[in-house]
C-alpha cells in the first residue's frame, strides 16, 4: 500500500470469506455516492432503488470520504438530474456534427412500440463494437468519451452512458434492473438487437449452433486441450474434437458454454455437448475475441453480441 491509500474490509454475504480491497485516494466521490457521508449507506440506497448491482455487504472503515465531498441529501436528486442533462446535452451537441442520430424503437414483450429514442449514432457504435477487433480492423468510430464511469451504477461503462444520456435518458431510467418488461430491460433488448445487427454487418459475425438453445452471458477465455472452465465462463476452443472432452466435462459441471472455431453438429464434442446440455456454438472468427470480454451467446438467433 502507498501512503494515502485506504484499506477497506468488505464483508461478503452467503458465508464467503471477507474480501480486502485497497482504494487509492480520490479527489472527489463517485457520482452515485452523492448525498451520503457513509459509503455503505450509498450502497444500500443503490440496492434499495433496484439498480442492477450485486449486494456485497458492509464496508468498514470509510475514512476516505469526507462530508464536504457530498451534496446535502435534499440536493441529491436535483444534482443528479442536472448532471444527467448536462452530459446528455454535451453528447447531443457533438453528435450533431459527428455521426448524427438514429431512431431506436423500444418494444415491450408484446412487440408493441412503447417509446422511440433519438440515439446518437457514434457513441452507440463505439459501445456496440467494444470488446471486438473493430479497432484493429479500422472500423471503430473516432468518438471522444463525454461521460465518466460510475454514473448509473458502480463500475458503469462510460461508452454505454454516452449514448444513454445522449438519448435523453437519465440514471433513474436505468433503475429497476433488467426484468423482462421493465423500461431498462426493453431498452437494453432493443439496443442489443441493433448492436448485434451492426456487428454482423461490419464484422460478419454469424455463428452456428451445435448444441443448446436460449441465451448465455459470460466472460470469454481461450482454453487449450485439458484445461477446465469456471462458472460463467465461455470457453473458446480451436475445434470440436475429443481432445477437449475434459473442457466440455467441466462446462457441464459448472454450467459454462463453448465456442469452437471449426466443427459441425456431427463432431464428437458437439454430440457430447447435446447429451450434457451444454450450449455450444461454432464461429470461425472467434479467434478475434479477447480474453475477459463479456459476451452473450444467442442460440435462438445464431448470433454473438457484446455487453
Amino acid at each position: 500500500m502507498d501512503e494515502g491509500d485506504i484499506f477497506f474490509n468488505l464483508k461478503v454475504p452467503h458465508g464467503k470469506s471477507p474480501t480486502n480491497v485497497v482504494f487509492g485516494r480520490l479527489d472527489e466521490a463517485p457520482p452515485w455516492m452523492m448525498g451520503f457521508t457513509d459509503p455503505q449507506e450509498a450502497l444500500d440506497d443503490l440496492i434499495a432503488a433496484d439498480r442492477p448491482l450485486d449486494e456485497v455487504g458492509h464496508v468498514a472503515n470509510p475514512r476516505l470520504y469526507k462530508e464536504d465531498f457530498f451534496a446535502k441529501d435534499e440536493e441529491r436528486a436535483r444534482h443528479h438530474d442536472e448532471r444527467d442533462a448536462q452530459f446528455g446535452e454535451e453528447v447531443r451537441k457533438r453528435a450533431e456534427t459527428d455521426g448524427g442520430f438514429f431512431t431506436l424503437d423500444v418494444k415491450n414483450v408484446n412487440n408493441d412500440i412503447i417509446r422511440q429514442l433519438r440515439v446518437p449514432t457514434m457513441p452507440f457504435n463505439v459501445w456496440a463494437l467494444s470488446g471486438t477487433n473493430a479497432r484493429a480492423m479500422g472500423l471503430m468510430p473516432d468518438w471522444q468519451l463525454v461521460c465518466p464511469g460510475d454514473l448509473k451504477m458502480p463500475s458503469d461503462n462510460p461508452m454505454h452512458s454516452d449514448w444513454w444520456f445522449g438519448a435523453g435518458l437519465n440514471a433513474d431510467d436505468y433503475a429497476g434492473g433488467f426484468e423482462e418488461d421493465s423500461l431498462a430491460g426493453n431498452i437494453s433488448r432493443a439496443a442489443n438487437n441493433v448492436a448485434r445487427d451492426l456487428r454482423k454487418r461490419l464484422l460478419k459475425w454469424d455463428a452456428k449452433v451445435l448444441s443448446g438453445k436460449g441465451l448465455y452471458f459470460g466472460r470469454v477465455r481461450k482454453v487449450h486441450p485439458g484445461e477446465t472452465l469456471k462458472e460463467n465462463e465461455i470457453g473458446v476452443i480451436s475445434h470440436a474434437g475429443p481432445e477437449y472432452a475434459t473442457t466440455l466435462a467441466s462446462a457441464a459441471k459448472v454450467g459454462a458454454a463453448l465456442i469452437c472455431l471449426t466443427g459441425g453438429p456431427l463432431a464428437h464434442l458437439a454430440t457430447l455437448a447435446r447429451e450434457d446440455g451444454v450450449l455450444m456454438m461454432m464461429w470461425e472468427d472467434a479467434q478475434h475475441l479477447q480474453n475477459g470480454a463479456m459476451v452473450t451467446l444467442d442460440a435462438d438467433n445464431c448470433a454473438i453480441f457484446f455487453d
